[in-house]
């Protein structure tokens, strides 16, 4: 798994000041724990070695129980008693033995990606969609169910319990060996309770407790993050962007949404739904939302927009039957950037309200670095050009502030189970998330 992205959401986060901080985090958990919950310190610190240990083993092909003393600065017996335990519950497997050096050769292990697994939840228009996923990120199966304006909060629930069952009985896995779920839904969610609030062009929608029912349902943590977020973890797996770089995200689907990254963090707000870009005010006293505001940026430059603006004008588009077909605004942008004189004139017609807003974030954030995802990664150095034009003339010169505006990667359903899952794999290993949960 060298250079995948497992590495790049562990690796990256191991660098002193950031597991300076997790260490004093987990340091405060062990000593005083939390009420009802609230353990032995030693239990504590046994938490705590096992997941030095499991730190040390996970992303490597084979190792020593030296190698493991010397990276997890643990004793040896320690070391053995971990290693017996971990090897008993298939996390670690003999692999032979190494090369000698004058004594008995050492014995080899090997790390166990498929000892245990997490389920990674996409929810956003046009699918919902579910993967299995290893200890090391590797996809094992994705199954996909139709998402639309007319899902209601029972279908969506219904859904999401009879797809991880039937995942799991198809890749004859055990329940047992589930160790968490990742689910990235749209619209708005609380953070502290994992609660989906809700998704505004949703029809019929009731608050749905993704936390406390998934977590009830399968007995395993359930982290709950914005479906934007597991773009951005997509993204980073095939970019040569480092997750500590500070770098703003603008992801379109059917709506707009920002993520930022900061010193290796997302950021989330009070609520965890920081970067509601696409209800930012562009143009005064202009189209009503759907969110009951005047003039938000997704009435002038999001996929609905785009495909309203279509409908509205009789557009005829050569490649371009179905205007219901959720991969429209995808292919208006691409063919911009292939010439296509009509979708030309939508995409620039929509840019300086890219622009007005982008810039409006670069000014409050002092973050030069764009990545476009979604539909707006379709019009790759064509979009990009254009909106680093426009941001440019909103940008005082004096604030010194280096644009720097690219496409986004192609991304697939495949890579986004794979992000919604990390957050559980990375908390089971002992590694710091990006997200607050």
């Amino acid at each position: 798994m060298r250079g995948s992205m497992f590495e790049k959401l562990t690796n990256g986060f191991c660098h002193d000041i950031i597991m300076l901080e997790y260490f004093s985090k987990s340091i405060y958990k062990v000593c005083y724990g939390n009420g009802a919950n609230m353990k032995h310190p030693a239990e504590r610190l046994s938490e705590i070695n096992r997941l030095a240990v499991l730190r040390s083993i996970s992303g490597r092909q084979t190792f020593t129980k030296m190698d493991v003393v010397r990276e997890a600065h643990l004793s040896l017996p320690t070391v053995n008693g971990i290693l017996a335990a971990l090897e008993t519950e298939c996390y670690v497997v003999p692999n032979g033995n190494g090369e000698s050096r004058g004594g008995r050769p050492p014995a080899l292990y090997r790390f166990n990606p498929v000892a245990r697994y997490a389920i990674g939840i996409k929810v956003d228009s046009p699918t919902i969609a579910i993967g299995l996923v290893d200890l090391q990120a590797n996809l094992h199966r994705v199954v996909e169910y139709p998402f639309d304006d007319d899902s209601t909060s029972e279908y969506i629930e219904a859904t999401l319990t009879q797809g991880i069952l039937d995942i799991l009985a198809e890749q004859k896995i055990e329940p047992a060996k589930m160790i968490g779920l990742g689910i990235g839904v749209p619209g708005y969610f609380e953070r502290d309770t994992g609660t989906w609030l809700g998704y505004l062009p949703l029809r019929s929608f009731k608050q749905i407790p993704l936390r406390d029912l998934f977590s009830k349902k399968f007995g395993v943590p359930v982290y709950v993050q914005h479906a934007s977020n597991i773009y951005t973890f997509a993204e980073i797996q095939k970019s040569p962007l480092r997750l500590r770089d500070d770098v703003l995200f603008i992801t379109c689907t059917e709506g707009v949404k920002a993520s930022v990254v900061v010193d290796g963090q997302i950021l989330s707000g009070d609520h965890g739904n920081f970067g509601r870009l696409g209800h930012f005010t562009v143009v005064e006293h202009g189209r009503t939302c759907y969110c009951g505001m005047k003039g938000c940026l997704e009435m002038y430059a999001s996929g609905r927009s785009i495909r309203e603006e279509i409908k509205a004008k009789l557009l005829q588009i050569d490649g371009i039957a179905d205007l219901n077909d959720p991969a429209l605004p995808y292919r208006v942008f691409q063919l911009a950037a292939e010439g296509n004189e009509i979708c030309r004139r939508l995409v620039e017609g929509a840019i300086p309200y890219m622009a007005y807003a982008f810039a409006t974030l670069i000014n409050l954030t002092d973050i030069g670095h764009l990545v476009l995802l979604g539909a707006y990664a379709e019009g790759g150095t064509y979009v990009a050009d254009l909106l680093r034009h426009d941001i440019l003339q909103r940008v005082p010169k004096i604030a010194g502030v280096q644009l720097f505006v690219r496409a986004g990667n192609r991304l697939t359903k495949e890579d986004f189970v794979i992000s919604a899952a990390m957050p559980a794999i990375q908390t089971h290993l002992g590694f710091r998330s990006a997200i607050s949960f």
